[in-house]
């Protein structure tokens, strides 16, 4: 197996729009830490793939597929051997996924996709040969926000808003002979292993009222792994956590301390961590339709569009930014959809790409959204592989919750996708996801 990694800084300039939440006061103001786009390539003589890891809250299925393209131009990697994911910092620049949650820097993101397919051909030429280990930990950093459940006695079973998934999966990779096994777009040299890592956790650490850019506890967690001595280079892969929250929030100190509880674990095990014996590569994909809910009626969203209407007016003379810019994304989901009603309904399902990749003896299982942690925890009984649920990856269509909390609703099942777009996925989506995640796992073997 060979390997190779390179590293782009892509924090934007300050006074851009910050994005992932509603009702920001202002631009950003300052830079806390930096956000990067990492690409990390493998070749076992047969296949080539790239992971690419960037610190943004996600991309539309048109941008990861103009991204993928472009990607595939630049490497030579066949665009079905790419996985792209978000890190889904809610400190980064709007990408122009979410109604009313900043106004995107169209100059920047084509920088940013141009700096992505530069960074993964940089990582082909640092190829070189590495051993490869699987290394798991734990951390109590998640907690189930969705816990109002429990409170408002609307659970549909024992584990709902209590669930979360502990399990930090990493993959260490180690140069077999050289000590430097990598440069990022620099050329400065990245000396030391590379530990892939994976957690299913929000990154908002910091909220709403937050204006500096940050990679949030993610990036915290990187620092502290790339200063141990023992990492030369970490790149995160989220993980399903539609439905998880730090356990700490509101300060930069909290972000020191949530990143610091999924580092350290991870650095414990690492004297654990033995490579794969027989190292190598299988990639399958499923096109898959999940089914959209039918929007309210036309009568319904006329109302909805005047009422909103009528809060904005109101929320504007307040002077409550906030308050006002909800009701404005309330009112563009209820005109966008009412626009889709009058053109006969729109689409009845969403087409999405499901993807697994083998390396050595893990696997890769992706979400293009916000999926909740119960399907990552359901990947791993289906195969006696360690798995590392990847969310945010090859696009995001907004929350992918279970069909149980349909029956529960909530703001992930309810609210969310009228910042996201128009249509909602139905409960039927779950079962859908799960049959063709158990055969793509066969699949690869």
């Amino acid at each position: 197996m060979r390997s190779g990694i390179a590293r782009v800084k892509i924090t934007p300039p300050v006074g851009v729009d910050l994005t992932g939440y509603v009702g920001r006061t202002g631009p950003s103001t300052k830079v806390h830490d930096d956000l990067f786009a990492t690409a990390l390539v493998f070749d076992d003589g047969a296949t080539r793939i790239g992971l690419v890891s960037v610190d943004i809250i996600g991309t539309d299925l048109d941008q990861d597929a103009a991204l993928r393209e472009s990607i595939s131009r630049a490497t030579g990697i066949a665009p079905e051997n790419l996985m792209i994911a978000a890190t889904h910092t809610h400190s980064a620049p709007a990408i122009g996924i979410l109604r009313q949650c900043g106004v995107p820097d169209e100059a920047y993101i084509r920088r940013l996709f141009a700096q992505i397919g530069a960074v993964t051909a940089q990582a082909c030429e640092n190829l070189a040969d590495v051993e490869i280990s699987y290394v798991r930990a734990e951390s109590d950093l998640a907690w189930n926000r969705r816990e109002w459940v429990i409170n408002a006695g609307v659970q549909q079973s024992p584990t709902s808003g209590v669930i979360t998934d502990p399990e930090i999966g990493g993959l260490f990779v180690e140069p077999v002979q050289e000590k430097r096994i990598a440069r990022d777009a620099r050329n400065d040299t990245i000396a030391g292993p590379v530990l892939l890592f994976n957690y299913a956790c929000h990154g908002v650490v910091m909220g709403a009222d937050n204006l500096e850019i940050s990679a949030d506890w993610i990036g915290a967690a990187r620092s502290v792994l790339e200063s141990s001595g023992m990492v030369g280079t970490a790149v995160f892969l989220q993980g399903c956590c539609g439905n998880i929250n730090p356990r700490w929030r509101g300060t930069f100190d909290e972000v020191k301390r949530a990143g610091e509880s999924v580092a350290n674990p991870l650095l414990a095990a690492l004297t654990n961590a033995r490579p794969f014996e027989n190292p190598g590569i299988k990639v399958a994909w499923a096109r898959v339709d999940l089914p959209y809910f039918p929007l309210p009626s036309e009568e319904a969203l006329e109302q909805e569009i005047s009422f909103q209407r009528e809060q904005m007016r109101k929320f504007q003379a307040e002077g409550n930014i906030g308050q006002f810019q909800i009701a404005a994304a309330m009112a563009g989901w209820a005109e966008a959809s009412l626009k889709l009603v009058l053109d006969g309904g729109g689409p009845e399902s969403v087409n999405v790409g499901l993807q697994v990749i083998r390396i050595g003896d893990a696997v890769l299982a992706t979400h293009p959204g916000e999926a909740f942690c119960e399907y990552g925890l359901a990947f791993r009984k289906m195969t006696d592989r360690p798995v590392l649920p990847v969310a945010y990856a090859n696009g995001n269509i907004g929350y992918i919750p279970t069909a149980e909390a349909y029956r529960e609703g909530g703001y992930e099942v309810n609210d969310a996708i009228k910042y996201y777009g128009e249509k909602m996925i139905g409960p039927e989506s779950e079962a859908i996801i799960l049959e063709a995640v158990k055969d793509l796992l066969a699949e690869v073997g």
